[in-house]
């Protein structure tokens, strides 16, 4: 009888730890903690917008060298130069500072493409 009492008094402490534990379900995470969330001002917006321009502006013209659409791809390139200087014009109505290494691409991609 002694014996039995201990097994179950074993099983008793397995099935506490067992409590203890996360149960893990397949296809679910343990909830962890939120992540902390930032927040984004009009300046880093604006630049977020502007980079995405520029990265049409150089797709656009990578895509100008190899197609033979010339004359479509062309025209997207007008329409995305003309959207590119829309965002720094209203970026000088709303007197944003940038970062310097964002002005200064921001003045390289204007001399590449001639839109001083």
């Amino acid at each position: 009888m002694g014996d039995r009492l201990i097994s179950v008094r074993e099983r008793l402490e397995k099935l506490k730890n067992q409590e203890s534990k996360p149960k893990v379900i397949w296809g679910t995470r343990p909830k962890e903690e939120e992540p902390k969330r930032t927040i984004i001002s009009p300046e880093t917006m604006m630049v977020n917008k502007i980079e995405k321009s520029i990265n049409k502006l150089e797709q656009i013209e990578r895509k100008m060298a190899n197609s033979e659409n010339y004359l479509g791809m062309y025209y997207e390139f007008q329409k995305s130069k003309k959207e590119f200087l829309k965002l720094i014009e209203e970026t000088k109505v709303r007197n944003f500072v940038f970062e310097d290494f964002f002005e200064r691409r921001v003045r390289d991609v204007k001399r590449k493409y001639n839109l001083d």
